[in-house]
């Protein structure tokens, strides 16, 4: 009798040490499952995180991009800008807008202009060092200058890049 009990409880100890071996690796299993997930979302947050820095460094140079392509309407402000530095560098200017380009996947829209200059080459000097601080871009391609003594002419050409 004695026998029978101890092979029954351990039968019964067999079968709850089977039963737990089972649970046990069901419940490993779908803690490894559970640890994937939150891993999967940490990454998923930092990523999240990442990009919304990411986008806000965007909009960041975004707005750096904006300024340095004016718009059309912005274009009148350049003009004026332009004559100011003329008159402050003592230099005569004649200023007029060219044609318009259309972007290409290389270059931004343009639009063309022409600068006449008189004054001395001095002055066309500090002339061009206010231009190449300005907050736009400006490509002068083509500078011809005749005359002789302190008197110059300066014919410029070249484009504004606009949004």
């Amino acid at each position: 009798m004695k026998l029978v009990l101890m092979i029954g409880a351990a039968l019964v100890f067999a079968g709850l040490l089977i039963w737990i071996s089972l649970t046990a690796r069901k419940l490993a299993d779908n803690m490894s499952l559970l640890r994937n997930k939150i891993d999967e979302q940490k990454s998923a947050l930092t990523n999240l995180a990442i990009l919304t820095q990411e986008s806000e460094r965007a909009e960041e140079i975004l707005v750096k991009l904006k300024l340095l392509l004016p718009n059309t309407d912005q274009l009148l402000f350049v003009s004026s800008e332009l004559e100011t530095f003329a008159k402050t560098s003592a230099l005569d200017q004649s200023f007029s807008f060219g044609a318009e380009s259309p972007a290409s996947e290389s270059q931004p829209k343009a639009i063309g202009v022409n600068i006449v200059l008189s004054g001395g080459i001095r002055n066309f000097v500090e002339y061009l060092r206010k231009i190449e601080n300005v907050p736009y871009v400006l490509n002068l391609t083509e500078i011809e200058i005749s005359g002789q003594g302190v008197k110059y002419q300066i014919n410029a050409a070249g484009k504004i890049y606009i949004q």
